[in-house]
């Protein structure tokens, strides 16, 4: 392109031009909302039909007990099971949710262990999310537990279409934790 060449008309398509080369106000407002945890609205090109994804934050707060614990092929299972209330920035993420998770130490006595919760279900008054939790936990020097997991959860009832992705750091009483809402596939 020469110096001297006119800038493209205000009736050429932005969707051949690379996100730099877009007008300032359209790179500067979603970065704005990506920053502030806010909705990013996407038109899907070959459908025409928007789609959102919203960034969501928290804590949560935790109660569990102990259900069982066993050692088996050299490895210590133990099952406890968990009450959790998560406080984040989008309502249809936070309240409670009720899980069993079972924790494997390989070899029995180690100080870092794998754990799952199969069939998670979180629900409220417009909907519920069921998913599959799994993570890894490694113990202190004082054996306090320091967790870090993952889930997808599926929407179902007002959340059907939509998919929830949730990570989760800390200990068994309290955690902070982010994801993302997002139209499922």
């Amino acid at each position: 392109m020469s110096m001297t060449s006119a800038p493209p008309s205000a009736a050429s398509s932005a969707r051949g031009r690379p996100w730099w080369r877009r007008p300032v106000w359209v790179v500067l407002a979603a970065m704005s909302l990506v920053v502030a945890g806010g909705a990013i609205v996407l038109l899907n090109r070959d459908t025409g039909v928007a789609s959102t994804t919203v960034a969501v934050s928290g804590t949560g707060q935790c109660m569990y007990s102990l259900v069982s614990e066993h050692v088996q092929d050299f490895s210590r299972v133990i099952v406890e099971h968990f009450v959790c209330t998560t406080a984040m920035s989008d309502p249809r993420v936070s309240g409670q949710k009720t899980m069993d998770i079972t924790t494997t130490y390989e070899p029995a006595n180690s100080t870092t262990a794998r754990w799952e919760a199969q069939n998670v279900t979180r629900a409220d008054s417009g909907g519920t999310w069921r998913g599959n939790w799994r993570g890894t936990l490694t113990m202190d020097s004082a054996g306090v537990p320091y967790n870090c997991g993952e889930v997808t959860y599926t929407g179902e009832g007002d959340y059907a279409g939509v998919t929830y992705h949730e990570l989760m750091t800390g200990g068994n009483t309290s955690s902070t934790n982010a994801g993302w809402i997002e139209p499922s596939e």
